[in-house]
């Protein structure tokens, strides 16, 4: 598997962000990068520790400015709600090495079933004319796209991530 490379990648418009439906790839020079989706302003996002849920997208966009994460946003042509999205979250409590991943309230929320990666996810997306446009923000100048990952890095992600939140637990116990 090679990475996903995009055609064009532009600088965000903040203004954007208060409408439509944007899939946010954090983390995107990394394997596994993490994914949030907004909807008219509200984000939502999987995470091993909750979920983020109705979430003004000023507030992620902070976090991604000040540690400087490399991030995409997919700006997504789609009639999908807040309530639609909200819904779904709803099934979730968070992602974990066992069960569901940050991928799979997106791909729910998108009625898009046969994804387990992001690179499944974009070319879907991609094949129905669904990308209106790419966003960067904090990109490396080298940037050329999404590393190559599959479902394993994904689930030793998470394993790595619940093992250090046990770890953090259990020395604030003893």
């Amino acid at each position: 598997m090679s990475e996903y490379r995009f055609n064009e990648i532009v600088p965000l418009d903040s203004g954007l962000l208060e409408e439509g439906v944007l899939l946010w790839i954090w983390y995107a020079d990394k394997i596994p990068p993490h994914l949030g989706i907004s909807v008219d302003g509200s984000y939502y996002s999987l995470k091993y520790n909750g979920k983020d849920q109705d979430m003004c997208v000023a507030q992620p966009l902070k976090v991604i400015r000040d540690r400087k994460i490399a991030t995409l946003l997919i700006d997504l042509d789609l009639p999908l709600t807040m309530l639609t999205v909200h819904a779904v979250f709803e099934m979730f409590d968070k992602a974990a090495s066992n069960g569901a991943t940050c991928l799979d309230p997106i791909k729910k929320s998108l009625s898009i079933s046969n994804a387990n990666t992001v690179f499944d996810l974009l070319n879907k997306l991609q094949s129905e004319n669904k990308i209106k446009a790419v966003h960067g923000i904090n990109l490396p100048d080298s940037y050329l796209g999404i590393p190559a990952y599959g479902i394993d890095e994904i689930r030793s992600r998470l394993i790595k991530l619940e093992n250090a939140s046990l770890g953090k637990h259990i020395s604030s116990i003893g």
